[in-house]
């Protein structure tokens, strides 16, 4: 479930970037649907954190949230998007060439491609149980930013200069109708769409020394 949700919400957040303020939030969140209302409906328990309705409130919520308009300027990110083909820019690339002339290809997909600073970033969707402090502490040194940004820096003419993350809480949603909420000050059944949580983390950079080690790491590894 917690696989398939987070497709499901790759799947909304690109059709709604690649519009590029075009598309309406119904069609973004049909793609949503498309992927994961049936499954979760029939495998997810109704009152889940991860089930169909939770999910797609929260995802309603980002999108809500996150209006872009047609010169790719997404509120609240620092970065812009010059491009809807900087939304999901797959690549296959050549890694290194194992002893006896087989090509290791490196293979992904960068959920977008931000203009930043006058060079670019990578942002990776993640959605998560938690955002909390153990969250954020993970990525400084994740590798999986390295492959994204030594990866971008060989398909794009401008530096590249880190990655951002794009954090999304699938967190049970309030929605007692007795309690009230300290923060909003109604009951929980009707502020619980407001604690849908998200945040974005970075910019976590990359210099030439970090990703020439991940570089030797990677190709030690693909060599076996």
């Amino acid at each position: 479930a917690n696989l398939l949700a987070g497709t499901a919400l790759h799947k909304a957040i690109e059709t709604h970037l690649k519009g590029m303020g075009a598309t309406s939030l119904d069609e973004s969140l049909r793609a949503f649907d498309t992927i994961y209302l049936e499954w979760a409906s029939q495998n997810v328990a109704a009152d889940d954190k991860l089930s169909w309705q939770n999910t797609r409130l929260i995802t309603q919520k980002w999108l809500e949230a996150h209006p872009i308009n047609d010169q790719g300027v997404v509120t609240g990110w620092p970065f812009t998007i010059s491009t809807p083909d900087h939304v999901e820019v797959g690549f296959e690339l050549l890694l290194t060439t194992a002893e006896d002339g087989t090509e290791i290809l490196l293979l992904g997909r960068l959920d977008v491609l931000g203009d930043y600073q006058g060079g670019y970033v990578v942002d990776d969707h993640k959605s998560t149980g938690f955002i909390n402090q153990p969250w954020f502490d993970q990525w400084p040194m994740d590798c999986s930013i390295d492959a994204y940004v030594w990866a971008a820096r060989q398909l794009l003419d401008k530096p590249v200069l880190g990655a951002f993350i794009n954090g999304v809480q699938f967190s049970k949603l309030p929605s007692d109708t007795t309690r009230k909420c300290k923060d909003h000050g109604t009951k929980y059944s009707e502020c619980g769409p407001m604690h849908a949580k998200w945040e974005l983390a970075g910019l976590y950079e990359r210099n030439e020394a970090m990703l020439a080690g991940w570089k030797a790491d990677a190709d030690q590894m693909a060599q076996g």
